[in-house]
């Protein structure tokens, strides 16, 4: 028997959007097409008590799940566990990257021990929060040198560590082209840096033209 959220959702399918989504994400079969905008909508009108009703029988309701913790109030003592087993929950970028968007006040230090831990989308979950949150005068440096020093696990972690370094770039680009210049990270990692640099639409051509300089001759592993 269908729970009630899942009537909600079932209510709110979009199979064009299901289309859509399902090319983006190969490999996830469980997904509903329905849109995030709706999503927000129905997760604004919950709170921690109704995780309870929640599974992971649809795309969806995991989504749905990390959008409810990341509204949960900061001063909540439970806040943490709860954004920690999410974390370790997400198994794909979509999931990770709107978590990301919508969760505040997770601090620094907490970002920096998932940046190391051995896990592809726990690492991604660091490093798009350091996008979301840390590209600042006051933590630039130390989200350059967590960079420098994690090795990311997986595609998902390196697309987006080099996602992280283009959108650093925008704003301070001799600290990019330094670590560019000096880092010790294999040659793909510094290629794919600069692959998507040269995607970003807020850094001008030119730029991206000279930035080639850095290209390294790729080793055959990582």
């Amino acid at each position: 028997m269908q729970t009630f959220i899942e009537k909600v959702l079932n209510q709110h399918k979009d199979e064009t959007y299901k289309d859509f989504s399902m090319r983006l994400l190969p490999g996830i079969d469980n997904i509903l097409g329905v849109r995030i905008p709706i999503l927000r909508q129905i997760a604004s009108n919950m709170d921690e008590k109704d995780l309870i009703y929640l599974d992971n029988s649809s795309f969806e309701s995991i989504m749905l799940r990390g959008l409810i913790i990341a509204g949960i109030d900061e001063s909540n003592g439970n806040r943490m566990n709860l954004v920690d087993s999410y974390v370790h929950q997400v198994d794909n970028w979509s999931h990770c990257d709107t978590f990301c968007k919508y969760l505040n006040g997770i601090k620094i230090d907490v970002l920096i021990d998932y940046a190391f831990q051995n896990s592809e989308f726990v690492q991604r979950f660091a490093l798009v929060m350091f996008i979301e949150h840390c590209l600042v005068d006051e933590s630039i440096d130390l989200v350059i040198s967590v960079v420098e020093h994690m090795q990311p696990r997986g595609y998902y972690s390196q697309m987006a560590l080099g996602w992280l370094i283009a959108s650093a770039y925008v704003d301070y680009p001799t600290k990019v082209e330094h670590w560019l210049k000096t880092s010790t990270h294999h040659d793909k990692i510094i290629n794919l840096s600069l692959r998507k640099i040269r995607e970003s639409n807020r850094i001008d051509k030119d730029t991206k033209k000279r930035l080639m300089k850095f290209k390294r001759l790729r080793s055959s592993t990582i």
